[in-house]
């Protein structure tokens, strides 16, 4: 009994240890670590990447962040205080603690800016009638501590509706009233998309006045939120823009116990007096203030200020209305990027899990080139933000046949590349090989460059062989390797291979007679692997190639290493004799013969 238990406990814990390791290595391979271990870093969460709406509330500022799809709720000294994931918003607005959402299922979800948490909302699903189809944004009037009105504005088959829902605090709870007031066509017709919307007090508490953007026009109608059976509601102009630009954004704020209509068009604030009386008017233009804001920025107003995003700026910016002009004064913004250049034998590599942007910035949705999936990428820097690694990003470079490309990569779409498959450490690079400063042949002004050229065959050692290789075929991968001198760089490995150490001495039988070059194979379009010296000698194995003129040699270079190749045989002379140096030797012979019989010759006749 004792064993068995002994036994279940062994198993029990072998298989946790397995399922441990496999998530160890699933982590290692889904989240890359493009910084190192123990470094100081700032998270996703602390940043803005590509804000598109912002609200405020007496304690909240609170901003959607398009990048990630999150929701950040800051807190009145711009802290971060709460997070809520939040993908698909189209519109957002907060009052009372509240931050109201509205999403592309449709529904309107309704949330905490305390605590992130769920508190109210309507669901599209559970509706029969389709009430939210169409929808494309919201807007929020504070009728009480307990009441809060919100209006909805949909846009389908070129028909401008509107539905007014109750969010009620009751029995502890936060809650929407089972009434709403619809407004279809019939009840009321605006000759144009409406781009924005507000709701605003009028002369009487029973009655809301409904502020709309559309065209160049700004127009109003007043409706009774509690009549629900009222029948039509009639349009009425406020101000019409001089120019056929539309008004794409609307806010109010008070300053001086005035209270103000700014409608953005153009990078411009036009700022409108606002009275109200049994009829809502504005006064004449009193301001045409140029803005930073692009098309893609949301404005609100709070208080005597109006915030708004600017997504590709990655900032929300406080505008402040002294009487004359605005004064505007970056709230919330990442402070400047810092690129780190990182040592060769540092670059991490990585590979694509599917098709992935390289990012002009981290801060925004500007693409410089998209890589498609299984794609290498290098990382070559390392990314400061405020002096601490930003993480899920990395710096570096993709490499195609023509271009180098730079920028910057999320994490989450890449894994570590996997070993390579190259085993050679002690290497020889072949003569004119060139050393880049990063994995590419492509040089640029900027990043990458040739290090050094290799005009004979020089000794290396690889460093690393799991470098990008974005072509398919080893002609194009990369091998980082270092001098002798101890500098790095990156080689084609093509253009090195492994040299066998010379086992006994060659009898060399012939002598280089200029400088020439060493071939690879018996092909003058071969690559040159070597330089050899005038007087250079050499063992010459075979016969002359009558086609190339090449002849194959061995010698063992300065390093102590065999090396095989072929060089032109008109510059290599061989040992022993020539047909000339026989033919004259011949000859010597002759003349040397000739002359002892002539001398035996005439020494007999001097005798006799």
């Amino acid at each position: 009994m004792k064993n068995t238990k002994k036994l279940t406990i062994l198993v029990l814990t072998l298989v946790f240890s397995i399922m441990a390791l496999a998530l160890s290595l699933r982590a290692n391979l889904f989240c890359p670590e493009a910084y190192a271990e123990g470094e100081s870093v700032i998270n996703k969460s602390e940043l803005l990447f590509r804000p598109t709406f912002t609200s405020k509330t007496d304690s909240n500022l609170i901003v959607f962040d398009e990048y990630d799809g999150t929701i950040k709720v800051f807190d009145s000294t711009y802290n971060n205080q709460c997070e809520i994931e939040l993908n698909n918003c189209i519109s957002l607005m907060a009052e009372n603690g509240l931050i109201f959402t509205l999403t592309s299922d449709p529904a309107i979800k309704v949330f905490s800016a305390n605590d992130g948490s769920l508190v109210a909302s309507i669901l599209n699903e559970n509706k029969e009638d389709n009430e939210l189809i169409g929808a494309k944004r919201l807007t929020l009037y504070k009728a009480s501590d307990s009441k809060i009105y919100c209006l909805v504005q949909k846009y389908k088959d070129n028909v401008n509706t509107f539905e007014l829902y109750s969010l009620v605090y009751q029995d502890n709870n936060w809650q929407f009233s089972e009434s709403r007031l619809s407004l279809d066509s019939s009840r009321i017709a605006i000759p144009g998309e409406v781009n924005a919307i507000l709701i605003t007090e009028a002369y009487d508490d029973e009655y809301k006045n409904i502020v709309v953007c559309y065209d160049n026009n700004l127009s109003y109608f007043v409706i009774r939120p509690e009549a629900v059976t009222s029948t039509s509601y009639e349009l009425s102009n406020l101000y019409t823009s001089a120019t056929t630009t539309k008004l794409d954004n609307l806010v109010q704020f008070t300053k001086n116990d005035n209270t103000y209509f700014g409608v953005v068009s153009n990078k411009k604030i036009t700022l409108l007096l606002r009275s109200i009386t049994p009829t809502l008017s504005v006064g004449s233009v009193l301001l045409n203030a140029s803005t930073e804001a692009d098309l893609d920025s949301k404005f609100c107003g709070f208080g005597d200020n109006i915030y708004y995003s600017i997504p590709s700026q990655s900032k929300v910016t406080k505008l402040t209305y002294n009487g004359s002009t605005f004064d505007d004064e970056s709230v919330i913004s990442n402070g400047s990027i810092e690129l780190i250049d990182l040592a060769a034998k540092d670059f991490n590599y990585f590979v694509t899990t599917g098709e992935t942007k390289i990012l002009t910035t981290p801060f925004g949705n500007e693409s410089e080139f998209v890589m498609p999936e299984g794609a290498h990428f290098c990382q070559t820097k390392t990314i400061k933000v405020n002096s601490l690694s930003l993480e899920g990003f990395v710096y570096g470079v993709y490499v195609t046949a023509t271009t180098n490309y730079y920028g910057y990569v999320d994490t989450s779409n890449l894994s570590n590349l996997n070993n390579s498959t190259y085993t050679l450490t002690n290497v020889y690079a072949y003569a004119n090989t060139q050393m880049f400063k990063l994995p590419s042949r492509i040089t640029d002004n900027t990043a990458n460059s040739i290090l050094q050229t290799f005009s004979t065959l020089t000794k290396l050692t690889v460093v690393e062989s799991k470098c990008n290789n974005n072509f398919n075929s080893s002609i194009n991968s990369f091998c980082l390797v270092k001098t002798e001198n101890n500098e790095y760089g990156f080689v084609l490995t093509a253009r090195i291979q492994a040299m066998a150490k010379s086992q006994a001495v060659i009898e060399n039988n012939a002598t280089v007679n200029k400088e020439t070059n060493v071939y690879l194979d018996d092909d003058l379009d071969s690559m040159i692997i070597d330089v050899l010296n005038n007087k250079t000698r050499v063992h010459v194995i075979g016969k002359t190639n009558k086609t190339t003129k090449l002849i194959k040699v061995e010698y063992v270079n300065n390093a102590g290493d065999l090396v095989t190749g072929y060089i032109h045989s008109e510059n290599v002379n061989t040992d022993g004799w020539s047909v000339l140096q026989i033919v004259g030797l011949i000859l010597i012979s002759f003349n040397v013969v000739f002359l002892v019989v002539l001398f035996f010759v005439k020494k007999r006749i001097n005798h006799d």
